[in-house]
């Protein structure tokens, strides 16, 4: 049994998602300051059309795929009831949780973040 857990811990390839998040210190995330900025309906238009972007683009990631829609679903028009910052929050948690869940390989973390970003970033939520 010893032997076989060894063997498993050398050969088994399990990425540290807090490790890939660390992995973008240099980057610039900036998920915004000011709770009182709420969206406008241009903000809300571009986030439904992003969201939609996003979700074809981690389907080949997606180990489930259900979790991942219905989560960017969720996100779809926040409307004036939650601020930029806190939509922005919500958003990385929603992707840090796909990782923890499994719901994205965590060897995959990196990549989804990075489209989560590029699809985002100039809404001057994730930057």
């Amino acid at each position: 049994m010893k032997d076989w857990l060894i063997s498993l811990k050398e050969n088994l390839q399990i990425v540290d998602p807090w490790n890939e998040i660390g992995s973008f210190e240099n980057e610039n995330i900036n998920i915004g300051n000011n709770k009182e900025e709420y969206f406008s309906e241009a903000d809300i238009d571009f986030i439904d059309e992003k969201l939609e972007v996003i979700l074809e683009a981690l389907k080949e990631f997606a180990t489930d795929f259900e979790r991942i829609k219905d989560d960017l679903e969720y996100l779809k028009s926040p409307g004036d009831k939650i601020s930029k910052k806190d939509w922005g929050l919500m958003v990385m948690g929603n992707v840090m949780g796909w990782a923890m869940s499994n719901s994205i390989p965590p060897n995959s973390l990196h990549q989804v973040v990075e489209i989560v970003l590029h699809n985002l970033q100039n809404q001057m939520l994730l930057q």
